[in-house]
Order: structure tokens, then sequence, then C-alpha cells
């Protein structure tokens, strides 16, 4: 019987530029997370920042390390333990500017030209990093680390730093060379135009669904055993498609998730500049620019009403097709200060789970569903005719 999937993920990791605590940043949230994951018996997966962990061991016995009252890598290694243990599950994520990174003792020395992974040489011949290393090396730490407290564990997924991985031909390449068959790097209708992160997804995904991949994201004839599962979105066409609960809210004189703001969580010391970026200043809001559609993305750290705008339309495409939906959400511990809104939502999928058709699968999970199998011998049809 199909159902909706949400799979929650979250990514493991510090800003971008190096800085943050990692106890403020990664340690003390992630807990939180977990006691509320707890709570609502969800299940999540986390993707582990596999070059933080490199840098973290490289700079061991750096005097700006020693003179923390902890030291990181034991916390990171000790919770991803925890998090195995409680059934959730882990998978590869990697930021590798951190890579050869010194420690200034507020942060590490990150180098930009790295940002984003498929700017790297496929090979490393010259001693770098590449890509192919990255993969292959950082699915060598992983297992590692993991089998540790799970012996089984394998690695199956893997999401690029900043969801950059256009162009991604190359590292279509390096994961299937090191069996991972599921990319979690995409992002429904998501484009930015920011340096460095520079990517863009809107010719991708006809819908915020699973899609196959070939040697790049668009190719359906030659592909393999490779799917890429995008951050989930519905598409938010004007004001007017909330006026109904907000005047509900009104109404009721609670407005005070319409006032909720996200907030880091405490200790988490950090900034997210980037040296030599200046943002573009605003748009002029246009009259008619209200009635746009936009996309409404599933970022667990965002207000309860865009979650429910998600699910409410996998609800939509689920009735419409009676087929397997797939809601993959983002979250970032560095950034959940405040998890009421989640907490919200779990709440309202209980009140809302009639028929019993949401389940909150974990990514280790995927190869047993009939939509993994049944992508594949559409896949094994579309090569042979």
């Amino acid at each position: 019987m199909s159902k909706i999937h949400i799979l929650l993920t979250f990514d493991y990791e510090i800003f971008g530029n190096g800085t943050g605590d990692v106890k403020g940043c990664l340690v003390n949230p992630t807990e939180n997370i977990l006691q509320l994951l707890r709570r609502y018996n969800a299940g999540a997966t986390f993707f582990v920042d596999v070059c933080l962990i490199w840098a973290l061991r490289d700079r061991h016995n750096s005097a700006a390390l020693q003179k923390l009252n902890y030291h990181p890598l034991t916390l990171m290694e000790d919770q991803l333990s925890a998090i195995l243990s409680e059934g959730h599950d882990v998978q590869l994520h990697a930021h590798p500017q951190l890579i050869n990174a010194g420690y200034n003792g507020c942060g590490f020395d990150v180098n930009y030209d790295h940002w984003r992974i498929i700017d790297l040489p496929y090979d490393g011949d010259n001693g770098g990093p590449s890509i192919k290393n990255i993969i292959s090396e950082g699915k060598a730490t992983l297992t590692e680390l993991c089998r540790r407290s799970r012996p089984g564990y394998r690695v199956l997924a893997f999401r690029a730093g900043g969801l950059c991985s256009r162009p991604e031909k190359m590292l279509l390449k390096a994961l299937r060379e090191n069996e991972i068959p599921f990319d979690f790097s995409g992002s429904y209708n998501f484009k930015s135009d920011s340096w460095p992160g520079i990517v863009d997804y809107t010719d991708v995904f006809t819908e915020p669904e699973p899609i196959p991949a070939g040697e790049n994201y668009n190719d359906r004839r030659q592909c393999s055993d490779l799917i890429l599962f995008p951050i989930y979105g519905a598409l938010y066409h004007n004001f007017l498609s909330e006026f109904g609960p907000r005047l509900l809210e009104k109404i009721k004189k609670d407005d005070s998730r319409w006032k909720w703001k996200k907030k880091r969580p405490e200790g988490a010391n950090g900034n997210t500049s980037i040296p030599g970026y200046k943002p573009k200043p605003p748009e002029r809001i246009r009259f008619l620019s209200r009635w746009k559609p936009i996309t409404i993305n599933f970022y667990l750290e965002n207000r309860i009403y865009d979650m429910i705008w998600c699910a409410k339309d996998a609800v939509k495409r689920y009735a419409g097709s009676g087929k397997d939906i797939y809601m993959v959400g983002l979250g970032h511990p560095k950034a959940m200060g405040d998890l009421s809104q989640l907490e919200l939502f779990f709440q309202w999928i209980q009140n809302h789970n009639r028929g019993d058709i949401f389940r909150f699968p974990i990514v280790r999970e995927l190869p047993d569903h009939p939509f993994v199998t049944t992508r594949l011998q559409e896949l094994q049809y579309m090569t042979e005719n």
C-alpha cells in the first residue's frame, strides 16, 4: 500500500565559513532534536560533514583546540553513536572548503575556492582534494566510525555541501563507483546566484518527486541505479492562499505563530559572512508580484504553516495518483534554537494521519521500498526501448 514518506534530514555541520562552536552548533541542538524525535517516535537521517571530522582530526593536538574545555571530535563521535543506537541514520555530507583548514581559535580558515565539490578535479593526482577522494574516503570514514555501534552500517546517500552538485556528471560518476545509490543534493525549483554557492535546479524537476539519474540529472536514457531525492517543494500562488488561516488566528486573538521567528540555539556562536560577497539590493516589490507563484520548500527550521503547506500539497498529490510520495525535509541544528514549530508539525501529522498514510522512514530503509524496485524496473524498460 502506498504512503506519504516524510524523510526528515538534518545537515550535521558548523557554519560554511568555518565558524561555529561544535558544542553550541551541533551537539546541544542535536540533542534537543533527538528528544523531540523520541517524543513523537519519528525517525531521522543526519548527513554528517566528513570534512569537519577530518579537520578536527588533523588539528587534534593544536594549541587552539587544546584550550577548549572539551574535545569536539569526541563529542561528535559519541553523539553519532547515540543517533544510530536510537534507530536513526547517518549518511555522507561534505564541505570541501574545510579540507586542510587551519584552526585559529575562533574557527577554521576555509578555502573558498573549494566551496563546491564539483569545482574540484575528479582525481587527486596533484595531492589536493578531489571529487573521487572525498566520496571514497568519506565513505570509508563514516563506515569505520558508524560500525563501532552499528556493525551492518552502509553509506547509501550523499548530499553536497550547500546543495552545490551541478554540473553533476563527475559527482554522479564518483557515487556510482562507490556504490552510493541515493543523491540528496537536489531541491525542487531551487536556484541560488550567490557566490560561492551558485546552483540551479529549476530545469531538473517537473514535480517534487525523486527521479532516476543517468550521466547527469536530466539523462533518462542511460540510467543505472542512482536516484535523486529533492528537498520537497510546493507552489504558493499568492498571499490570498494564507488569508483564511491568518484571519482565523486573528479571530482567536492568537497570532503568536505568525510572529514566530527562527533563531539560533543558545551557544551557536558563529557568523555566515563570506569575504568579498556583496548581496544584491532587494528588488522593488510591485503589486502584481504578489500574484506570481513561488515555491515553499520543506525546511524543518521554518514556521509551521510552511511545513503544513508542503504536507497538504503531498496529500493532494497522493490522492490524485495513489502512489508513494516522498517528502524530503531539510534542517540545520545550528539554526534550530526553537523547535516549537517542528513540534506543532508533528502534532498536525498526528491529527491528520487518517488511514495511517504518513510514515517517517530513514535512508537505510529506502532499498526495501517498492518505489526503488519500481524505479529500477522502469529504468530497465527505458534502456531496452
